[in-house]
């Protein structure tokens, strides 16, 4: 699917800032601007995060832009320790997964 490439893209160039201090506040400026590029509804991102190739770990992430609780009828907390949505209603709102 090429519909994530803008948002991709606009990823790259904040985390380029190298300080993640200044990174989430660039995010957090986008996304109340309302520049911030919305991912393809129901997309999935697969992430490896570690320190180093041989201590990296899968992540998956379903966009779902805009979700809440109530337009998706999942939670939006991780307390019933089932799917949730994070961030819900914004254009970052993702699904978390146990296990995952």
């Amino acid at each position: 699917m090429l519909g994530n490439l803008d948002r991709v893209a606009q990823n790259m160039k904040i985390e380029a800032l190298g300080d993640r201090a200044k990174a989430q506040a660039a995010f957090d400026e986008a996304e109340k601007n309302g520049t911030r590029v919305k991912p393809e509804f129901g997309s999935v991102f697969y992430h490896i995060q570690g320190p180093d190739k041989d201590r990296g770990r899968g992540h998956v992430t379903v966009a779902v832009p805009g979700a809440t609780a109530q337009s998706l009828g999942l939670p939006d907390n991780a307390r019933g320790g089932t799917v949730w949505i994070m961030n819900a209603g914004t254009t970052t709102a993702h699904l978390m997964i146990p296990g995952e």
